[in-house]
């Protein structure tokens, strides 16, 4: 696979990833199992090539953490670079990028199937009304896979651009974010396009050229108004700056686009909430952008903050990104909780940011390595 900006700097601290599983200050409540029914899965990425992801789960009622729920049901761990998860209805499925694995467990964690069938897995989406279970891989110059949701068994593929990520399902098509992030070692360039392919056939139907290179980061569909698609562009990391584009799927056209990134986001009601990390190669470091999208039949509109809530530039969630080490993921629940994880010096424990509609602060609590997606239970 491809390392990330992320898994580099994670690789010079090897010698001393021993301390990856050691405790921090924060939730001093650690339980081996979930309490409750009321779950925030956290999966977290691991440093490239050691091996560590896992599976931690945030009880929202106590506010205790399991700190891998995978590895305690199972005996083994969860594997090398996790890279997706699923909360479904009665299951999980997770994409575990650098052990070419795709792992489908109950909802406590413990695995029920998997399959190898899709190496260099990278995002997932499902369709549970049909049983499908759709991934992007970097494999062969990259392709979607379709699987049984049941039993990870591979039923088809459909041939897209150079190194596939993000995927959503609308109205059986399926829209996936061509990144082209494997430029750099010659062959060809960045992508810009997002493949649409035909759910059922696994036809490619089109392509929308998105007019921004490298689609790596959120690509998520708007809460209310899922016709709408937010789509990250990470750039070229010299001369292509990052930004982001809405896509609707209704078109298959652009509708709108945007000069800040939205590596990270989350969407609630009518509106994105975005973490945009865009780095800068003359320099070696990265600018952090917050911002609050809407959508809807009355157009598209930006402002700043990231609390539901009376947000604005300088809100409690804002200040708090502005001092994380490493802001890596950001979720919000159906009441506007808003979850933020932060993966701090990319080799230690991570953590999660818990704050209130408002934007108050509620809690912070100790992870796995590298947290970067979550994701509620039903």
């Amino acid at each position: 696979m491809k390392p990330n900006i992320r898994q580099i700097t994670g690789l010079f601290a090897a010698a001393i990833l021993l301390l990856a599983t050691g405790c921090t200050d924060e939730n001093p409540i650690e339980d081996p199992t979930p309490q409750s029914a009321e779950r925030l899965y956290i999966l977290n990425d691991g440093v490239y090539g050691t091996n560590n992801a896992s599976l931690s789960v945030l009880d929202l009622k106590t506010g205790s953490v399991t700190a891998d729920i995978f590895s305690a049901a199972n005996g083994f761990p969860l594997g090398d670079t996790a890279n997706d998860i699923l909360v479904l209805e009665d299951r999980i499925a997770i994409a575990v990028n650098g052990s070419n694995i795709i792992q489908i467990c109950d909802l406590d964690g413990k695995s029920i199937a998997s399959t190898e069938a899709v190496p260099n897995v990278r995002k997932l989406v499902a369709d549970e009304q049909n049983g499908f279970l759709y991934a992007t891989s970097y494999a062969d110059d990259g392709y979607v896979a379709k699987l049984s949701l049941e039993d990870c068994r591979l039923v088809s593929k459909a041939k897209v651009g150079y190194e596939p990520e993000g995927i959503v399902l609308y109205e059986g098509k399926l829209f996936v974010a061509n990144t082209g992030g494997y430029a750099y070692l010659g062959g060809h360039g960045y992508e810009q396009t997002v493949s649409v392919v035909d759910a059922e056939t696994m036809e490619v139907t089109g392509t929308i050229d998105t007019g921004m290179k490298n689609l790596y980061g959120a690509f998520l569909q708007n809460e209310k108004y899922p016709e709408y698609l937010l789509v990250n562009a990470a750039g070229d990391y010299w001369e292509s700056p990052a930004g982001a584009v809405i896509i609707d799927c209704r078109t298959c056209s652009v509708v709108e686009s945007f000069d800040f990134p939205a590596t990270y986001a989350a969407t609630l009601g009518d509106s994105f909430f975005t973490i945009g990390s865009e780095y800068d190669a003359a320099s070696n470091g990265y600018t952090f952008h917050t911002n609050r999208i809407r959508v809807g039949a009355e157009g598209i509109s930006t402002e700043p903050g990231l609390a539901p809530e009376g947000g604005s530039a300088d809100d409690g969630i804002v200040k708090a990104v502005k001092e994380m080490g490493s802001p890596s993921g950001i979720f919000i629940d159906s009441d506007g909780s808003v979850f933020v994880a932060d993966s701090g010096d990319y080799v230690n424990r991570g953590s999660v940011h818990r704050f209130g509609a408002d934007g108050s602060f509620v809690g912070k609590y100790a992870v796995g390595v590298c947290p970067g997606h979550m994701a509620r239970n039903r």
